[in-house]
């Protein structure tokens, strides 16, 4: 990193000069690059010189017009007015809330479609999985190992993971801060109902495993440790989310670390009152969220399948 900021604009050569000293004390470190910041005017053909003096670096100049567009920015406001004096006329941030698409978080708007595959609840207790032994003449059968010693909720696990997991859906939600003020402290909460089927959850169920010694005790993903995670609470036929964004910058948007998973066994849609606090917001925002269920109904899951 090289930086100029002089009283007053400077000839090229002072200019050119002033870089050549900086490269000359890097070069012990082996640079590849350098970035080279000042608030002198420079004209393309300078600037086309510096990069010539330096061929053998890359060189990345933030000339007085580039750092212009940069604090122009939306990002910017808040160096703006602690260094420069500059106040944006806004007095309260601006939040817009939308769902994001898994994996790419490339922004849906504000109502989505999700399908859900929603199998009938068994019609009878699921039993234990037997132990399978090894008889010998006389009826004889000796202990199973430790180790082989099957899982006997097994088939109760495997038949609530694969149910749950055919229903439920990820779901990301984000806010961005279309305004140029800092968003303080930036809440968000979501209500809905749970009538018609509607299931909303933190997290599927654990995993089925076959043998008792690989059942080992849920540990949370350290992802949970994340403020941007979301604690839901179930009050009678309602549930309430609460997701906590912290500051969002101007110009940025925060998006959850952890989704929600939501999923319906009969209801087609599903809407959802938000309401995004701030420390600095006069009042909540009031938005509508909504979700387009298509669910398939399975019949239940067949203990043959169970036992696999």
């Amino acid at each position: 990193m090289a930086v100029y900021f002089p009283r007053g604009q400077k000839s090229f050569s002072d200019i050119s000069t002033k870089l050549q000293g900086d490269i000359s004390g890097a070069t012990r470190y082996d640079p590849s690059g350098i970035a080279f910041v000042t608030n002198q005017e420079l004209s393309l053909r300078e600037r086309q010189q510096l990069r010539q003096t330096v061929a053998s670096l890359k060189l990345e100049l933030f000339h007085l017009e580039r750092l212009t567009v940069i604090l122009d920015s939306p990002s910017m406001a808040g160096v703006r007015k602690q260094f420069l004096g500059i106040d944006s006329g806004e007095s309260v941030p601006v939040l817009d809330l939308q769902f994001f698409e898994p994996g790419s978080r490339k922004p849906l708007g504000r109502k989505i479609k999700l399908q859900s595959v929603a199998y009938d609840l068994p019609k009878q207790p699921i039993p234990n999985l037997e132990q399978p032994r090894t008889s010998y003449s006389g009826g004889l059968s000796l202990p199973v190992p430790r180790m082989e010693e099957v899982n006997p909720s097994y088939m109760r696990d495997k038949e609530k993971f694969v149910r749950a997991s055919s229903l439920l859906r990820t779901v990301f939600l984000g806010i961005r801060n279309t305004s140029t003020i800092l968003a303080e402290n930036v809440k968000l909460e979501v209500e809905g109902s749970l009538l018609g089927g509607i299931q909303v959850e933190k997290e599927l169920p654990q995993s089925p495993v076959r043998r008792r010694i690989e059942k080992v005790p849920y540990k949370r993903s350290l992802l949970w440790n994340s403020h941007i995670t979301p604690d839901i609470e179930v009050h009678g036929d309602q549930w309430r989310m609460t997701v906590r964004f912290g500051n969002i910058q101007p110009g940025y948007q925060s998006i959850m670390e952890v989704p929600f998973l939501l999923g319906s066994r009969e209801c087609k849609e599903l809407t959802m009152y938000a309401k995004i606090f701030a420390n600095n917001l006069p009042s909540p925002v009031d938005l509508c969220l909504q979700t387009e269920f298509e669910v398939i109904s399975k019949p239940p899951l067949g203990l043959d399948f169970l036992a696999r």
